[in-house]
């Protein structure tokens, strides 16, 4: 009956990780200090001008990879909702953004669509609110929007698949005029690319004079 127990209780906990709520299993622990001159940034390249990761999300270690202290602080604000550490990743995004010349002359932030509606927490708009008011650079809301649900891309281990998951899944939605104008598309998470590329070529078709891109992480994947 015990080993019943933690089966029925590791079925919850993975139930609610896929969620959202995952963060109810786990305690909270005391945040690490970090400034930009502690991290790694990774330069970015795509179907965009170029952009940024702060990080990587883990490196290996002892024969297996764990969450370096970017992943630690990414992994508290998107699954456990810690507000604290999202805080602590916008700031370090707006203070590189602040750094980067060609950033700061971004006509406006448009970020990606969430995976799902039904999250309670967004944490890529918490992002965008944060560091628009740390860059002065404004958030344009829902520029790209869902068409349909997919399949969560870290799920998909085949690059090709992870294309064949976003294909016609976004498209340009605000009527704001993209065309000639500098757009700095934001998200959590870097993984194969796929999603940020394809968001890229969208405004790119619409007419966008520059694209650039910042991450909080960047997986193995590529």
């Amino acid at each position: 009956m015990p080993q019943l127990d933690k089966v029925a209780w590791g079925n919850a906990k993975r139930l609610l990780d896929r969620l959202g709520f995952g963060w109810l299993f786990e305690s909270k622990q005391e945040i690490e200090k970090i400034t930009l001159t502690d991290l790694n940034v990774i330069l970015l390249k795509g179907s965009f001008d170029f952009g940024y990761a702060l990080g990587l999300y883990s490196e290996p270690k002892n024969a297996h990879r764990e969450k370096t202290p970017i992943g630690e602080l990414l992994h508290r604000f998107k699954y456990q909702f810690d507000q604290d550490a999202g805080a602590i990743l916008a700031d370090l995004a707006a203070e590189l953004i602040n750094r980067q010349n060609l950033l700061r002359t971004s006509n406006f932030i448009v970020t990606v669509p969430p995976s799902f509606t039904s999250r309670p927490f967004d944490p890529v708009s918490f992002l965008a609110e944060r560091i628009s008011l740390g860059t002065g650079i404004r958030w344009e809301k829902g520029v790209i929007k869902r068409t349909r649900i997919t399949k969560l891309q870290k799920r998909i281990l085949d690059k090709e698949a992870k294309k064949e998951n976003v294909i016609s899944t976004f498209r340009l939605n605000n009527p704001l005029p993209v065309s000639g104008k500098k757009i700095l598309l934001l998200d959590d998470l870097y993984d194969s690319g796929v999603t940020t590329n394809h968001i890229g070529q969208i405004l790119s078709q619409a007419g966008a004079d520059k694209i650039f891109v910042m991450v909080l992480a960047k997986t193995r994947y590529v």
